[in-house]
C-alpha cells in the first residue's frame, strides 16, 4: 500500500486529527518541548509512550532528539517516535534512522461519518462516564492493562470536563461488548473496542460502533475516527465493512537500550 494514496489526508488534516487524538486520551506524563509532545504512560501502548512531532520548532532537530533521549531515560523507557508523513520537522524519520532508531509496525487511522454509521438492531446499549463491572470484564478478555488503568483515565476525563461514553452492548440481557467514545472537536475516538471472545461473528462489534455513533449524533459530531493495528488484516476488514476509510498511516521508530 502507498503511503500517500488518492484520497488520503493532507498533511494539515493529518496534524489536526493527530492532536484531536492526543488531547482525547492524554498520557499520564507529557511535555511540550519545542512542537513536540513527550509522552509517557507507564509503559500501556506504545502510542501514549511516544513523542508526537507536531510542529517543527526552532531547536535543531538533533538536540531535539538528546531531550527526548533524556526524557525517556528519566523514566526508564526506551525512546520511540509516532511518526506520519506530517511529522515535523521533514525528513525526521531519516534522521532517526541514522541515529540507530528501529522501525516498528504501526497503525492505520481509519475515519467514518457519524451519519452514515450502521444502526444497532436487535442489542440493548448502556451508556456510563465511568467505566462499569461489565465494561471493564469485558475489556479485559482482550487487553487486561488497558482494563486496569481505565478507571484512572476516566476520572481524568472527568476532570477535564471531556465528554467520553463507555457503553456496554448487551444481548439478551447478557454483556457482549464494549468500547468507548471521547468527543473533541466535532470527532468522536473509538477507543477499547472488545467483544466478549464467546459473542464474536454475532454483532456485537458492530452494534458497539452503532452506539457510539449514536451518542456522538446527540453532540453533533460529525466524524467517528480509531487507530487499527497495521498488522490487522481482519479489523481493516471489519471496519471497511462499516464503512470507515483510512485517512493515513504512522509507524514508529524506536532506540534499543544498549547492551
Amino acid at each position: 500500500m502507498s503511503d500517500s494514496p488518492r484520497g488520503w489526508a493532507t498533511l494539515d488534516r493529518i496534524t489536526a486529527l493527530e492532536t484531536i487524538a492526543a488531547d482525547a486520551l492524554p498520557s499520564a506524563v507529557f511535555e511540550r518541548y519545542d512542537g513536540w509532545r513527550l509522552r509517557f504512560n507507564h509503559g500501556v501502548t506504545r502510542r501514549a509512550n511516544s513523542v508526537l512531532a507536531e510542529a517543527a520548532g526552532a531547536l535543531e532537530p538533533d538536540r531535539k532528539v538528546e531531550r527526548v533521549e533524556a526524557f525517556y531515560a528519566s523514566h526508564g523507557a526506551p525512546p520511540r517516535f509516532q511518526l506520519t508523513r506530517a511529522s515535523q520537522p521533514q525528513g525526521l524519520d531519516a534522521l532517526l534512522t541514522a541515529r540507530g532508531y528501529r522501525r516498528e509496525p504501526g497503525a492505520l487511522v481509519q475515519v467514518g461519518s457519524v451519519s452514515a454509521a450502521p444502526l444497532a438492531a436487535g442489542f440493548g446499549v448502556h451508556y456510563h462516564a465511568l467505566p462499569s463491572s461489565d465494561w471493564l470484564d469485558i475489556l479485559a478478555t482482550v487487553d487486561a492493562k488497558a482494563a486496569t488503568r481505565a478507571e484512572a483515565r476516566a476520572l481524568e476525563l472527568q476532570r477535564r470536563r471531556v465528554a467520553a461514553a463507555h457503553a456496554v452492548v448487551v444481548r439478551d440481557g447478557i454483556p457482549v461488548a464494549a468500547g468507548l467514545g471521547v468527543l473533541g472537536s466535532g470527532h468522536v475516538g473509538l477507543f477499547n473496542m472488545a467483544t466478549h471472545p464467546d459473542q464474536r461473528r454475532r454483532g456485537a462489534g458492530s452494534a458497539v460502533v452503532a452506539a457510539l455513533a449514536d451518542w456522538a449524533r446527540l453532540y453533533h459530531a460529525h466524524t467517528l475516527y480509531l487507530q487499527v493495528d497495521a498488522r490487522n488484516d481482519a479489523g481493516h476488514a471489519f471496519y471497511a465493512r462499516l464503512g470507515f476509510v483510512t485517512s493515513y498511516r504512522y509507524h514508529y521508530r524506536s532506540l534499543e537500550a544498549a547492551d
